[in-house]
């Protein structure tokens, strides 16, 4: 097999892992940030923020591909190299959008919390420690149901980065609740995309007296039969 060959094998196919390490699923977590966790190495430089280290190597990946596609493809007839850079251009350009529509079809086609997507760029959730000594939230989350069937769940904030104190103060979650202490619970219906405006309470366990907020809340959606965590 000629050389030319061979390097262009090589080089379609470190392009095709990196776009595959790309892919996000709908708990916004990418192939590549599973890679990451899988390898003991955090994919964010902050918890779930700050340099998204798995989305830079991909990048990179990419970049590496590509060059060695070039160099590989000096030696290829014209005309076929030609159509393999074209090929390649497209594919690349195309990627992302398609497996987009994929997890959009996949989650119109899923049940219950599974169906539900959660916007983080336009959520925002702000805390702090009231008189009583509980912790008020103050959020606005917004979700889509893309199933057929309505659903009731209930809500978790979970610790938004890897500070030590932020860890305390939010433990393994804040589950929000009304002023009676009861477990606030939320419905979506089929289509159904809302911007969920919050005043909740949650147990304050620490015993720390904080205040903040969130651009991306970290959240965690519940109910008796599943639960569906948003890495941020």
């Amino acid at each position: 097999m000629r050389r030319w060959v061979v390097g262009t094998i090589c080089s379609i196919t470190i392009i095709l892992v990196s776009l595959a390490s790309m892919i996000q699923f709908s708990n916004g977590w990418t192939i590549g940030d599973y890679i990451f966790k899988f390898l003991n190495q955090p994919p964010w430089s902050n918890g779930s923020s700050g340099i998204h280290y798995s989305a830079i190597d991909s990048l990179l990946l990419l970049l590496i591909g590509a060059i060695c596609l070039r160099f590989s493809l000096e030696s290829a007839p014209e005309k076929l190299a030609k159509r393999l850079n074209i090929m390649t251009l497209i594919l690349v350009l195309c990627w992302l959008p398609i497996t987009y529509a994929g997890e959009q079809i996949v989650m119109r086609f899923s049940t219950g919390i599974n169906a539900i997507g959660y916007d983080k760029g336009i959520s925002t959730c702000n805390f702090k420690v009231g008189d009583d000594g509980r912790i008020i939230i103050s959020a606005e989350i917004n979700l889509t149901n893309h199933g057929r069937r309505p659903v009731t769940f209930h809500m978790e904030i979970k610790p938004p980065s890897a500070n030590d104190d932020l860890k305390r103060f939010f433990g393994n979650g804040l589950v929000l609740k009304d002023n009676d202490n009861k477990m606030e619970t939320f419905e979506l219906n089929p289509g159904e995309a809302r911007t969920f405006k919050i005043e909740a309470y949650a147990n304050n366990s620490s015993g720390l007296h904080m205040s903040g907020s969130m651009g991306i809340p970290a959240l965690v959606l519940f109910n008796e039969q599943d639960e569906k965590t948003f890495a941020r």
